[in-house]
């Protein structure tokens, strides 16, 4: 089937003609315009999360440590503190 032409020869668009081809033209750009924006959005509050979740990664990635750390000087204590009592414990049998 051949493409609609007007009475000059010229391809119309969808086969209209005057204002009602130049507002489907408008539409069409209006339609991809607010998709782009839309899109736009999407990918930011999509940027947005990841960096929240890296944060929060990131937080709990540093309280891990700082548990870790407690933990480790709390064995060292205990370790030193039972050195001491074994060392006392030596000197009192010699």
């Amino acid at each position: 089937m051949d493409a609609p032409t007007t009475t000059n020869g010229h391809v119309s668009s969808m086969g209209l003609k005057g204002v009602w081809a130049a507002m489907a033209n408008l539409s069409a750009v209006a339609l991809v315009c607010v998709m782009f924006y839309q899109s736009q959005g999407e990918q930011m509050r999509l940027a947005r999360e990841d960096r929240q979740m890296f944060r929060d990664e990131m937080r709990a990635t540093r309280e891990e440590r700082t548990l870790d750390r407690q933990a480790l000087v709390q064995i060292v204590r205990s370790v030193e503190s039972l050195t001491e009592e074994v060392q006392a414990l030596k000197q009192g049998k010699e």
